[in-house]
């Protein structure tokens, strides 16, 4: 949902996704971890970036810009 959006939702816990997917693969020996995801307006992508970076924080990985790339559709 964008963020000025006054509705009631529904929906899952995209900070511990982004968390849980990022230890994941950190478990499984990837060090170089690339996050893809849409706009910032939409507080699901912002909350799996945070979940992201955490990750990469707790695993003591160094967080990389060039590593994060969103995808915008018209």
């Amino acid at each position: 949902m964008p963020k000025d959006y006054n509705v009631k939702v529904i929906r899952g816990d995209d900070y511990t996704g982004g968390f849980e997917a990022t230890s994941h693969l950190i478990s499984k020996g990837c060090k170089d971890i690339v996050f893809i995801g849409g706009p910032l307006s939409c507080s699901l992508y912002t909350e799996r970036l945070s979940g992201y970076k955490a990750a990469l924080q707790e695993n003591k990985i160094a967080f990389k810009k060039q590593r994060i790339f969103f995808f915008f559709m018209s």
